[in-house]
């Protein structure tokens, strides 16, 4: 067949513009059709959310689902909704967040991180929970994750210079392309590791996380200001650029930034001593597309119910509060989109 297509584009000096540009066309498809992250803000369906299960045999058979509050509710939210629910055990309470360690794309393929240097991981830090221990070693397991992707029977894609905690990320879509808000170390990991500028840098990430460079928006949170530790407790998305953001001063310079790039910025107060309501998930549910959160619950109702009616003013069809708030992790770290 590549021979009778050479033979006919020489014998005929009319047929090689017309390959020429069936060849551009089918090149400029494929890359109108290159996978992006499943969005975090519901503007998209997906299949379900996978979630991780510490199971321990002494003294006797437990299960401990981290940031879940009930987990037969859980279930009985996901079958009345349509989502599936996938359920995998771990062995360590280090791989119990699995947002952080699991992403996928649109295509179905479980991203696997860049290598990088246990230095580089220091000088430019996601949190303790996924990449590095107090006993001074990176955790990341690639074997581990290729067991996870066989359990769940997906494929790998591994990223050329991305290391990237899930709660420093969050995606959406906004006028039909995606879009990435990281925490601005995640370039600065990928400058340092493979000597790149930060230009150079952002730009290879943009391409890792299947964005287009100018819906990559990296945010500079500044040590001295003592930011949470990951965006994902500070930051809700919903459809169409609409950001939901803490309500407080030491946000207001993320707040501009994110008006600046496009986004409609809502301030609201999730974050409470008992609760934290940003630590949530937002989906389309397939039973009907309604969009629908599921996110902590606070033990004082009021604050959950004024959650509840700020969402619904917001286009929000059901608010379901199945989550349990630890230290600096919930329900939205218990788990991912598939």
């Amino acid at each position: 067949m590549l021979i009778l297509t050479q033979l006919r584009i020489r014998s005929n000096k009319h047929i090689f513009p017309l390959f020429l540009t069936a060849v551009l066309f089918v090149l400029s498809v494929s890359s109108h059709l290159a996978a992006a992250l499943l969005p975090e803000d519901g503007s998209r369906p997906v299949q379900g959310w996978v979630h991780s299960v510490i199971k321990s045999t002494w003294p006797k058979v437990q299960y401990e689902y981290g940031g879940i509050e009930d987990i037969s509710l859980l279930r009985e939210v996901f079958q009345k909704e349509g989502l599936i629910l996938r359920t995998i055990e771990v062995e360590t309470r280090l791989r119990q967040w699995f947002q952080d360690h699991l992403l996928f794309n649109d295509q179905g393929e479980l991203l696997q991180m860049a290598p990088m240097e246990y230095k580089v991981l220091l000088d430019y830090p996601p949190s303790l929970s996924t990449f590095y221990t107090l006993d001074d070693r990176d955790v990341y397991d690639p074997f581990w994750l290729k067991g996870v992707a066989r359990e769940l029977g997906r494929p790998i894609k591994k990223l050329k210079v991305t290391r990237v905690e899930g709660g420093e990320l969050i995606s959406g879509t906004r006028g039909g392309e995606p879009y990435a808000i990281i925490d601005e170390n995640v370039i600065r990991r990928a400058q340092s590791q493979f000597k790149l500028s930060f230009e150079e840098a952002k730009i290879q990430v943009a391409q890792d996380l299947e964005v287009k460079e100018e819906n990559l928006i990296s945010l500079f949170l500044d040590e001295d200001e003592d930011f949470p530790t990951h965006l994902d407790t500070w930051i809700t998305a919903l459809p169409e650029g609409k950001i939901l953001v803490q309500k407080d001063t030491q946000f207001q310079p993320i707040i501009q930034q994110l008006k600046e790039n496009g986004f409609t910025v809502i301030e609201a107060s999730g974050l409470f001593k008992d609760v934290n309501f940003f630590n949530g998930f937002v989906v389309r549910s397939p039973k009907d597309s309604a969009l629908i959160v599921i996110t902590n619950k606070s033990k004082n109702e009021e604050l959950n119910q004024a959650w509840e009616k700020m969402l619904k003013d917001q286009g929000v069809a059901r608010v379901y509060f199945l989550g349990r708030w630890h230290p600096d992790a919930g329900i939205d770290c218990a788990g991912t989109f598939f």
